[in-house]
């Protein structure tokens, strides 16, 4: 087989499996529920959701990483040199509700290549030379797959990322690497999106902060000299679309934009235009990639949000004491 056909395979049973569970055996989850309900506020489909998220953990572990690795390790023709390969672990038993720290405290070792043994984590001091004594190693290798740095004080530990285990072992591994890498993020993200999972943070005060400062350095970084309107019109059931630009001399379209990002910040302040403005966004930013819903209530924020800022500029701007004046729908 070629590296393609086994990193495929594995995908295949990986996404299998995550079809059968958010399909009919979705009911499976309902032992996942909480053993204190009667304190929490929290509703069922919480639970099944957190279920279904171990399963997809669970599979990642056992078979986008071990049984790829192995599959991949046992192919003579993708390696530098011949290896001694012995698989410790077993793919089938599953620990769905264990992290990779509980999950090697219950499996030791994932396997052993030439006397070094494998595993997600760092073993605890005292834990590694028994380690080396019931498997018959020389050296425990743990391959980081965190976004934080491990280490090991210990000689007999070795520390490696996903990129130095592949370099370690396979020949045209820069290919092999971006080609996996690739494929199995694209793997996980599509087994979010079937088990219907996505972080959503709640814009309560203790986040406004943080997605206030990342929609500021998010508009900050567009281009909008790129920017156009697309206009949309229909002759004789024929769909036509067409650019529609603002005519301004360069001179004028770097004034606009200047004051513009001078005046930025209020987008996010106080004011009721901000308020319409940054929860419109909000709902925006939630959404935007689902396509099964509908915009409208969004597109009124944004909406809400012009016409706000319409009624501060001429109120700012022209009542006085004795003056006011009235802005009618």
């Amino acid at each position: 087989m070629t590296a393609m056909e086994i990193i495929q395979n594995c995908i295949n049973d990986f996404l299998e499996d995550i079809t059968y569970l958010s399909g009919q055996n979705r009911q499976k989850c309902i032992s996942n529920m909480s053993q204190f309900q009667v304190f929490e506020k929290v509703e069922d489909p919480f639970y099944k959701q957190e279920c279904l998220m171990d399963e997809v953990k669970d599979g990642i572990r056992r078979q986008l990483v071990i049984e790829c690795f192995l599959g991949l390790l046992k192919c003579d023709n993708l390696l530098r040199t011949k290896i001694h390969l012995k698989q410790v672990v077993s793919t089938n038993k599953k620990y769905e509700k264990l992290d990779n720290y509980e999950y090697d405290d219950k499996t030791k070792i994932l396997f052993s290549i030439d006397g070094t043994g494998y595993r997600f984590t760092t073993p605890l001091e005292d834990g590694v030379n028994q380690l080396l004594k019931d498997y018959e190693l020389s050296k425990i290798a743990v391959i980081n797959f965190l976004n934080q740095y491990q280490n090991s004080n210990n000689e007999n530990v070795i520390v490696l990322s996903l990129k130095d285990f592949f370099d370690k072992y396979f020949l045209n591994s820069e290919k092999l690497y971006n080609v996996y890498f690739r494929i199995v993020t694209d793997a996980i993200e599509k087994a979010k999106k079937m088990i219907g999972y996505k972080t959503i943070f709640v814009l309560s005060m203790p986040h406004l902060n943080e997605f206030k400062s990342s929609l500021l350095s998010g508009i900050n970084n567009l281009d909008f000299s790129t920017k156009v309107y697309i206009s949309k019109n229909i002759v004789k059931n024929v769909v036509e679309y067409k650019e529609v630009r603002i005519s301004y001399s360069k001179q004028e379209f770097d004034e606009i934009l200047i004051r513009f990002k001078n005046n930025i910040s209020t987008l996010t302040s106080e004011e009721n235009y901000a308020k319409c403005f940054i929860t419109a966004e909000h709902l925006y930013q939630t959404i935007k990639e689902q396509n099964s819903f509908d915009y409208t209530s969004i597109v009124c924020g944004y909406l809400k949000a012009i016409e706000e800022l319409l009624y501060w500029y001429h109120t700012s701007t022209y009542i006085n004491d004795n003056h006011y004046f009235l802005i009618e729908s």
